[in-house]
Protein backbone atom coordinates (compact mmCIF):
# COMPACT_ATOMS: atom_id res chain seq x y z
CA UNK A 1 0.00 0.00 0.00
CA UNK A 2 2.76 2.41 0.91
CA UNK A 3 3.79 2.37 -2.75
CA UNK A 4 0.60 3.34 -3.86
CA UNK A 5 0.45 6.25 -2.03
CA UNK A 6 3.99 6.98 -3.10
CA UNK A 7 2.88 6.93 -6.29
CA UNK A 8 -0.41 9.16 -4.99
CA UNK A 9 -2.16 6.39 -6.63
CA UNK A 10 -4.95 7.27 -3.54
CA UNK A 11 -8.00 5.00 -4.83
CA UNK A 12 -5.97 1.73 -5.32
CA UNK A 13 -4.36 2.21 -1.99
CA UNK A 14 -7.81 2.78 -0.65
CA UNK A 15 -9.10 -0.49 -2.31
CA UNK A 16 -6.05 -2.13 -0.63
CA UNK A 17 -6.89 -0.84 2.87
CA UNK A 18 -10.41 -1.91 3.16
CA UNK A 19 -9.42 -5.38 1.72
CA UNK A 20 -6.58 -5.73 4.57
CA UNK A 21 -9.31 -4.37 6.72
CA UNK A 22 -12.08 -6.91 5.55
CA UNK A 23 -9.14 -9.72 6.56
CA UNK A 24 -8.01 -8.20 10.02
CA UNK A 25 -10.44 -5.53 11.07
CA UNK A 26 -7.52 -4.41 14.02
CA UNK A 27 -4.65 -3.98 11.31
CA UNK A 28 -3.86 -0.25 12.41
CA UNK A 29 -0.91 -0.05 9.55
CA UNK A 30 -4.27 -0.09 7.38
CA UNK A 31 -6.40 2.76 9.43
CA UNK A 32 -2.91 4.71 9.30
CA UNK A 33 -3.21 4.79 5.35
CA UNK A 34 -6.79 5.58 5.26
CA UNK A 35 -5.96 8.54 6.90
CA UNK A 36 -2.94 9.39 4.24
CA UNK A 37 -5.80 8.79 1.91
CA UNK A 38 -8.26 10.70 3.29
CA UNK A 39 -5.29 13.70 3.88
CA UNK A 40 -3.70 13.42 0.97
CA UNK A 41 -0.29 12.70 1.95
CA UNK A 42 2.14 10.46 0.06
CA UNK A 43 3.78 7.46 3.31
CA UNK A 44 6.58 9.71 4.82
Amino acid sequence: MSLLLEDEEFKKAGEVADNILNLDPENADAYLGKLFIDLGIKNV
